[in-house]
């Protein structure tokens, strides 16, 4: 079943089916990607490696991960309530268990009682009770454990933002959610404009560490592009911006340009609210291939993209033991030799790692989500 058919089940037939956005697999992909390299840059100094660069790409990569999980999540709920009238709370978050704790507590307990361990016990309870954003925030995570900041920051969103769709009328459902956004988004500015103030000043530094709405932008994107696609493809003035090509063309030259200009892009916006839009812009154009200028659905793409949770949660302790290596064997190479193995063994072995994690850990977990399913989504 292709993408059409699949989505047009949805509005047309009012049935259950599976739902899929390959391009959204290779967005996904290369989100982990931006992570895994900035790790390689910050990890390699640790090893008394040079950096080849100083971007805060990681971030960037994790601003990617929170706007698509708002987006999909919301969308999978929106469909539900159409197709069932309401949603199955207990379903939502049985799927949410099944797919995010097991590889999540793996990497928790594995980094505190085997390696590099060393954390204390009242983070490891923050981090049990998905709450690794804080100490992760007061520098109490070691750093090869660090990438569980951003699964607490999901689990928290996924504490409140399904209690939206007990709200009977949609457009107050999408009025509460923006309302939310905008509140927060003003809250982050003017606690950033007060950095003097004591209380505003960690108000900021939680914020900056909580992004939920960056999640809720995500949901927001998820709404248009329903309704969009509900109403048959008709545009209105909103969707006749996002979805017009040369909006596209500007979108991907900014996206590129955040994460390549070291100067203009990460100088003046890194991690702003105009790159979240964008992003959000870029999702729900890919959800749309016929009229998308950029596919991200190669064969291999998806597959990166469906194994990045395992890629993103143990790829430090991957890298750790190639610069532990090297630095123990070649440490003597030029610059260019060291780089060419640091990034030619980390990716292909993370992606091995994350493979076989997939394949024999967490499918026997996602096996299981199917008990749980209203909204049948391919994994």
């Amino acid at each position: 079943m292709d993408e059409t058919q699949i989505i047009n089940g949805f509005f047309k037939e009012k049935k259950a089916s599976k739902l899929y956005f390959p391009n959204l697999d290779g967005l996904r992909g290369l989100a982990v990607f931006l992570v895994v390299a900035w790790h390689i840059e910050i990890h390699k100094v640790r090893f008394g490696f040079k950096q080849l660069f100083f971007n805060d790409i990681g971030f960037i990569g994790v601003s990617i991960f929170f706007v698509l999980s708002g987006f999909l999540i919301t969308y999978i709920l929106i469909v539900e309530k159409d197709i069932n009238q309401k949603v199955n709370f207990k379903a939502f978050y049985m799927r949410r268990v099944l797919r995010i704790w097991p590889l999540y507590f793996f990497t928790l307990l594995f980094g505190f009682f085997i390696y590099p361990r060393g954390m204390s016990l009242s983070t490891l309870s923050m981090c049990v009770f998905f709450m690794p954003n804080i100490p992760f925030m007061m520098g109490l995570i070691h750093p090869f454990v660090q990438p569980i900041w951003s699964i607490g920051v999901e689990e928290q969103f996924y504490l409140f933002q399904p209690q939206f769709f007990r709200i009977e009328n949609k457009k107050v459902m999408l009025i509460a959610i923006t309302a939310l956004t905008v509140f927060l988004m003003l809250l982050q500015q003017i606690a950033f404009k007060l950095p003097n103030n004591p209380f505003f000043s960690k108000l900021a530094n939680y914020l900056y560490f909580f992004r939920i709405d960056q999640l809720l932008i995500g949901s927001i994107g998820a709404i248009i592009l329903y309704y969009h696609k509900n109403n048959n493809g008709v545009k209105n003035t909103l969707t006749s911006i996002l979805f017009n090509k040369y909006v596209q063309v500007v979108a991907w030259i900014y996206f590129a340009g955040h994460i390549f200009s070291f100067n203009f892009f990460h100088g003046i916006f890194a991690n702003s609210k105009v790159f979240v839009f964008v992003v959000v812009t870029i999702v729900i154009n890919l959800c749309i291939p016929e009229t998308s200028i950029i596919l991200l659905n190669k064969s291999y793409m998806r597959y990166i993209g469906k194994v990045s949770y395992g890629i993103y949660l143990l790829h430090n302790f991957v890298l750790i033991s190639v610069l532990y290596i090297m630095k123990q064997n070649v440490s003597n190479l030029n610059s260019i030799a060291t780089n060419m193995i640091i990034y030619g063994l980390t990716f292909p072995l993370t992606i091995l790692v994350a493979g076989l994690s997939y394949k024999y850990f967490e499918s026997y977990f996602l096996k299981l989500k199917v008990n749980y399913s209203t909204v049948h989504k391919q994994e």
